[in-house]
């Protein structure tokens, strides 16, 4: 009997606590991208398959010294791909936007490089664009061995949040920051699977039968 009650227990525990479900979405890591890509273009977007969408100004850029890109960045190990923001005012604070179809939860972090002089920061929405969390770039600290164009110093950036995130808004101005290996905390879907609610009323209409013949 003890026995027993402990499954119905662990079972109605299976309810009451939902277990995530949906698709794990890896590390966002741009490598694969050509040069100067549209990432908002129908078939220059990788992740297209896993629910992610891009604005009309976030492209796929490759390092000039590693791959023979436009990007004026580096990183050692050797970083071939980046995403960079474009737009046609340089300086004016734009937005670059990536939109999670799934959703995801509990955290995100983001790497980047950008000037010194950079200032900029990261913001996380839920589907009705309330905002879930934000973090502010650091300035960049150090300096690159082959050109001062160049930009090597990486930072990351990583904020716990509640909620279920749906996009998420990069700020800074053109050509400012590069930024690469984007992780999104756990899938979003919080609603448990269908054989976790199977197995639960199972063992309540069991349970339920079990009460009635010890009342007989």
């Amino acid at each position: 009997m003890n026995a027993f009650k402990t499954l119905v227990a662990s079972a109605v525990l299976a309810i009451a606590a939902p277990a995530f479900a949906g698709t794990v979405i890896p590390q966002l890591t741009f490598e694969t991208i050509g040069d100067m890509t549209k990432l908002s273009q129908a078939g220059n977007n990788p992740y297209a398959g896993l629910g992610i969408g891009f604005s009309s100004n976030a492209f796929g850029i490759r390092s000039h010294r590693d791959a023979g890109g436009s990007g004026n960045f580096f990183r050692d190990p050797v970083n071939l791909g980046a995403l960079a923001m474009f737009n046609d005012s340089p300086t004016q604070e734009n937005v670059l936007t990536l939109t999670v179809a799934d959703g995801f939860a509990d955290f995100f972090s983001i790497e980047y490089t950008g000037r010194s002089s950079a200032s900029g920061r990261v913001e996380v929405y839920d589907d009705q664009g309330h905002l879930l969390g934000k973090e502010n770039f650091k300035p960049s600290v150090g300096s690159c061995p082959s050109s001062s164009d160049d930009l090597c110093v990486w930072d990351i950036t990583k904020f716990e949040f509640n909620g279920v995130a749906h996009s998420i808004k990069l700020f800074g101005s053109t050509a400012n920051y590069f930024f690469d290996n984007i992780q999104l905390g756990q899938p979003g879907s919080t609603v448990p699977e269908p054989s976790t609610f199977a197995l639960g009323f199972a063992a309540l209409a069991a349970l339920g039968l079990s009460r009635r013949h010890r009342t007989r």
